[in-house]
């Protein structure tokens, strides 16, 4: 697997609601990032749906190339920003099943650096164990 791929969720799911971007990490264990991109619109709902959708997208993906061991999700949200506290406040208590665990996802701006967005968050993220 090359170190980094980076699938726009639209061509692997055509016609269904998924995140936009889906990344591959493999530099020093695999990192899964789900992002999904929104410039407003903050449906909660729509999100969750979206980014729940990219989990089991992102697992048959890693399934299918044979990938054996641990890797990593981080489900992200970058927007340009998150209008008034409620709904802030609503995005946050977003939670998406990953492995059977409830994870949240992080709020993020638009222009963070996906580096600093997937190996310096400690929380949320989830382990996962392929088969």
């Amino acid at each position: 697997m090359p170190r980094n791929v980076v699938l726009r969720g639209e061509k692997l799911v055509p016609n269904s609601s998924i995140c936009d971007c889906i990344v591959f990490d493999g530099r020093g264990g695999l990192t899964v990032s789900l992002i999904e991109l929104k410039s407003s619109n903050l449906n909660v709902d729509r999100i969750k749906t979206q980014l729940q959708s990219a989990v089991s997208e992102s697992a048959r993906i890693i399934r299918s190339l044979g990938f054996s061991g641990r890797y990593t999700v981080f489900p992200i949200l970058l927007a340009k920003s998150y209008g008034q506290r409620t709904q802030s406040q609503s995005l946050k208590q977003i939670k998406i099943k990953i492995a059977n665990k409830s994870c949240n996802i992080q709020l993020k701006i638009c222009g963070a650096n996906l580096k600093d967005l997937s190996r310096h968050t400690i929380n949320p993220s989830v382990k996962v164990s392929s088969p």
